[in-house]
């Protein structure tokens, strides 16, 4: 039984790697489809967005029998802007990913950015069909 659940465990921390590889992969391209066709007017777009994806995977990680394997995907929102009403990352992801606006500092609501919306559940729903389909080529009888 033991070396039945090893093999398992063995399984299963491939597939999540392959899983956040793709997890990634997926971030990357849906922060890069927030960008496309758009052509801002009033400001110059920082890409910022682009550098917030990431994943708490850690490939060393050692599992002993009954361990789970797991990692978050996740967008970073450690990030300041420095210009504007200098918002904090997670207001300017909700602006752009839902057109959720705050009121700036001089009392007026902040300006809609410019760029396709809904980016993220774009990236969670890539994310969770990748997470089926590896799990389903790893786990299925052949």
């Amino acid at each position: 039984m033991t070396q039945l659940n090893q093999m398992l465990m063995r399984s299963l921390k491939d597939s999540m790697k392959k899983v956040n590889k793709k997890a990634k992969k997926d971030m990357q391209e849906a922060t890069s489809w927030f960008y496309k066709g758009k052509k801002p007017v009033m400001y110059v777009r920082t890409g910022e967005l682009g550098k917030t994806p990431k994943t708490t995977y850690n490939e060393s990680q050692q599992f002993t029998d009954g361990g789970e394997v797991s990692f978050t995907a996740y967008l970073d929102t450690e990030h300041n802007y420095s210009t504007g009403d200098k918002p904090n990352m997670e207001q300017a992801l909700e602006l752009a990913d839902k057109g959720k606006r705050w009121i700036v500092s001089s009392g007026h609501w902040a300006r809609p950015t410019v760029g396709n919306k809904e980016f993220w559940q774009r990236a969670k729903d890539n994310i969770e069909k990748d997470f089926n389909d590896t799990l389903s080529m790893t786990f299925t009888p052949k």
